[in-house]
C-alpha cells in the first residue's frame, strides 16, 4: 500500500523502492482533490437560513472569522441568550446552561443568506458543532452553532470570548521576542562545537517553532479550523497585511535546501509565497551538529527576527480588517 509522507516540507510517497518525492504538478492535484472531499464533509446549512445568526465567537464584528460575513451582514446588534460558553483547545463552545452569553446577533441580507452560512458552514467543523434554533433573552428566533460534546472544555469566564486574548497572540510572541532579546544579533563564535552555541540553537528554534504555532493558530482561525494546515498557511501570502510586512522587514534574498530535493526555497520581498516557503523549509531542515551548526544558528536567529516582526504587523492588520462593524469609538487593544 502507498503512504504519503511529508518530509521536510515536501510530500514524499513510499513506495516498493523507497521514498519518491511527489511534483508538484501532481501534489496540487492530490490537494484539490481532498478538498473536494472534504468539502462533502463539511457541516451543512442550518434548517431555517432566513435566521439571523447568533455570534459569540469567532464570527463576531472584531474577529478573524468576520471578515468573510461582512460583506453579507445588512444589521447587526448586542444580545444575549441563554447558555454557557466553554472553550475547548482555544475554541468557543456554546452549551446549555442558565447564564447570559454575550454576543451579536447578524441578519444577513434575504438573498445572501444562503451564501453567508456557506461560508460559516466552510469555517466551523461538524465534529465541534451542530445547528439548532433558539430564541434570545429578548424573544429573537436565531440560528446559534451548539457545541456536540464539552468534554475536556473549560468554562470562560462572563461568558465572552475574545480571540484577541489568545495566549499564543500575546505570551508566546513575547517570549520569542524575549529570547531573542538574550542574544546580540551581531555577535558569533568559531566555537561550532561550543557548548553555549548549541544551547542557542536549540534556544532559539524552540523560539521559532513557537512562532509557528502562533501562525497556524491565526491561519485556522482566521481560514477554517479544518486540517489541512499548509493550504491554510499559504493563505496567508495573498494577505495585504503580510505582504506589506514582508516588504518592511526584510532586506536581503537567500535560498535554503531542503534534505531530500535540489529545488532551492527562496527568500524574497516581493514574492511572498517564496518568501514563506523558505521560512518554512527553515523550520524543518535545521541541523545540530558539525560545522553547519553556527550557520545554522545565525540563519534562524535572522529567520525568527523577521518573521516575528511580519507576523505581528500581519497579525495586527487582519484583526483591523474585521473591525467593519463594530463600534470603533471603543478603545482596541493593539498587540505589540
Amino acid at each position: 500500500m502507498s503512504v504519503f509522507r511529508i518530509i521536510d516540507g515536501n510530500l514524499h510517497i513510499s513506495t516498493t523502492t523507497g521514498l519518491a518525492e511527489v511534483p508538484p504538478e501532481l501534489e496540487q492535484k492530490l490537494e484539490r482533490t481532498a478538498n473536494s472531499f472534504l468539502n462533502k464533509l463539511r457541516m451543512p446549512l442550518p434548517e431555517n437560513p432566513e435566521l439571523p445568526f447568533f455570534a459569540y465567537g469567532l464570527f463576531k464584528p472584531g474577529q478573524l472569522g468576520f471578515d468573510v460575513l461582512r460583506d453579507f451582514v445588512e444589521e447587526s446588534k448586542p444580545e444575549h441568550v441563554l447558555g454557557d460558553l466553554m472553550e475547548k483547545d482555544g475554541v468557543p463552545l456554546f452549551v446549555d446552561g442558565c447564564s447570559k452569553v454575550g454576543g451579536v446577533l447578524l441578519k444577513f441580507a434575504s438573498d445572501k443568506a444562503a451564501d453567508a452560512y456557506q461560508q460559516i458552514a466552510s469555517i466551523e467543523p461538524e465534529t465541534l458543532y451542530k445547528w439548532e434554533s433558539r430564541n434570545t433573552i429578548a424573544g429573537i428566533a436565531i440560528n446559534l452553532l451548539v457545541a456536540r460534546s464539552s468534554n475536556g472544555a473549560r468554562h470562560i469566564e462572563d461568558a465572552v470570548w475574545d480571540g484577541r486574548k489568545d495566549p499564543l497572540f500575546h505570551e508566546a510572541l513575547d517570549l520569542v521576542e524575549l529570547t531573542l532579546a538574550k542574544y546580540d544579533p551581531s555577535s558569533q563564535t568559531s566555537e561550532y562545537n561550543s557548548r553555549d552555541l548549541i544551547y542557542r540553537l536549540l534556544d532559539l528554534q524552540m523560539a521559532y517553532m513557537l512562532l509557528w504555532t502562533s501562525i497556524e493558530r491565526y491561519t485556522a482561525l482566521r481560514y477554517h479550523l479544518q486540517a489541512q494546515t499548509m493550504e491554510k498557511i499559504n493563505k496567508m501570502t495573498s494577505e495585504q497585511g503580510f505582504c506589506e510586512a514582508l516588504q518592511k522587514h526584510v532586506n536581503r534574498e537567500d535560498r535554503v535546501y531542503p534534505t531530500h530535493s535540489k529545488t532551492a526555497k527562496k527568500l524574497c520581498a516581493t514574492k511572498p509565497a517564496q518568501a514563506l516557503d523558505y521560512y518554512y523549509q527553515v523550520r524543518c531542515n535545521i541541523s545540530h551538529r558539525g560545522k553547519a551548526m553556527m550557520s545554522d544558528t545565525m540563519l534562524v536567529e535572522q529567520c525568527t527576527r523577521e518573521l516575528l516582526s511580519i507576523f505581528r504587523d500581519t497579525l495586527n492588520q487582519a484583526f483591523d480588517e474585521c473591525q467593519l462593524l463594530q463600534d470603533m469609538s471603543a478603545p482596541q487593544e493593539v498587540m505589540q
